[in-house]
Parts: C-alpha cells; structure tokens; sequence
C-alpha cells in the first residue's frame, strides 16, 4: 500500500494531497515539509491556515510571491493581507469546506499592492479526529506560468520557421 509516515511519504514521490488523503496530521505535513522536503527550493508558495484564517506556515516561495517574510504574516488574517475583495476568497473557502478541496485562479495582492493572479490549488487538512483544522495552499504564478508556455510557444514556431525556410532554400 501507499506509506502511512511522514518519513514514507517524504522519501517517496507522493504528493501533499497523497498526505492528507492517508489521514496525516497539519503538524506531521508540516514537520515533513520542513525536515524533508526543500521547500525553500520550491517554486509554488505553500501556506497553511487556520479555519479562521490565520497563517500557520509560509514559505520561502511565498515570500518572494507575495513580498512578506513569514515572520511578517504568521499569526495574520490572509483574507485581509492579500484580497482586496474577499468574496472570490469566501467563495474559494466554501468550495473547500464543502467539497475539500478547490482549484483555480484567483487574484491577490503582494506587500507593494501589485495584483497578482495565482492558480491555486487548495485542500482541507482534517486533524487526528477527522475533523476540519485547517488549509493548505500551493500557488502557483498564473501570469509566470503563462509567460514561459509563450516563450516554448515563440521557440516552437522559430523551429518551424527555420525547418520550412531550409525546406525552401534547398
């Protein structure tokens, strides 16, 4: 079967949600996170809060996402820090506690106040009674992703360019 630790899983290529669905706790994820994976490597800024929405754990990725240092957010209100509009974030919440999870694109603010269109992928972590405690959010740069698919795109049709030009000179 699949690894039931977090030492397993961390050692294996199972995901943050192969974590959760195997029933692990916020603190077990968050211990792998931090002792065995390299999340100051990582490119998605992960987080965690608490169901009333306070921020429990910030990467390196989410500082250099949003502009704020974890020192600066843990133990802050994230529907207040990033959203100038909390009802795209009420709605995203309600999906996850009704269904456990929610994925797509929302915008949010960094600490300069630049908008910030993220590709989230968001999951309810139950504590050891299965019932819920928090959430863990992976973000992705929606507007990064989209500019490196454009630049494969650009590099694609340079080589299609260059094979029908030397299909042509010879």
């Amino acid at each position: 079967g699949e690894p039931s630790n977090p030492e397993a899983i961390a050692r294996s290529q199972y995901s943050v949600e192969t974590a959760v669905a195997n029933g692990l706790t916020l603190e077990q994820i968050g211990q792998t996170l931090v002792c065995n994976w390299d999340t100051a490597q990582a490119q998605d800024a992960i987080n965690v809060r608490s169901l009333d929405h306070t921020i429990t754990y910030w990467n390196k990725s989410s500082e250099n996402l949003y502009g704020w240092t974890a020192e600066e957010v843990l133990g802050r209100n994230i529907s207040r820090l990033i959203y100038d509009d909390p009802s795209a974030f009420e709605r995203a919440m309600a999906h996850v506690l009704a269904e456990g999870e929610w994925t797509g694109e929302i915008c949010q603010r960094t600490k300069s106040g630049v908008a910030v269109m993220v590709e989230g992928h968001w999951t309810l972590v139950n504590d050891s009674d299965g019932q819920p405690k928090s959430v863990l959010a992976i973000n992705a740069d929606s507007a990064e992703r989209k500019r490196l698919e454009a630049q494969v795109l650009r590099s694609q049709r340079m080589e299609s360019i260059g094979t029908l030009a030397g299909g042509i000179a010879h």
